[in-house]
């Protein structure tokens, strides 16, 4: 959903699939364009892959001034990866910052139970970089 300075409703969108998204962060860009991140646990309708069914992967959406999808992109293993925040950085790229309990897929190891996950991305969905910290209880509760 989109508003003016009124909180009029200028658009507003449903979108994703057919077992569950959430959305956690939406970041204007320079284009009048959205980057928007989140989790989906779908693989149909707007989510084009899910590495395994029923289980969260990140999920990244470039999304244009009226709200339709220009691009996205998922994220993950064949267990749990739920993204909780995205970061953008200054040389115009973006973190996504969640956790995980897969050991494969998009991931080149994990810890074991949950491990806190950051990966790099561009507004192309390319993975630039990830890296996995092995995170005790506490520090998952911080992101």
């Amino acid at each position: 959903m989109k508003t003016d300075s009124t909180a009029s409703i200028m658009w507003e969108k449903s979108g994703g699939g057919s077992d569950g998204e959430s959305i956690n962060k939406i970041i204007p860009l320079a284009n009048h364009q959205y980057f928007v991140g989140g989790s989906t646990r779908s693989e149909d309708y707007d989510v084009s892959f899910n590495h395994y069914a029923s289980k969260y992967d990140y999920w990244m959406l470039i999304l244009d001034q009226f709200g339709n999808i220009i691009r996205e992109k998922t994220f993950g293993g064949t267990a749990n990866d739920e993204l909780k925040t995205v970061i953008k950085t200054t040389d115009g790229n973006f973190i996504m910052l969640g956790t995980s309990t897969s050991f494969d897929g998009d991931l080149t190891f994990n810890h074991g139970l949950t491990d806190v996950w950051a990966i790099k991305v561009d507004t192309l969905g390319n993975r630039l970089w990830e890296n996995l910290l092995a995170a005790p209880d506490w520090m998952k509760l911080l992101i």
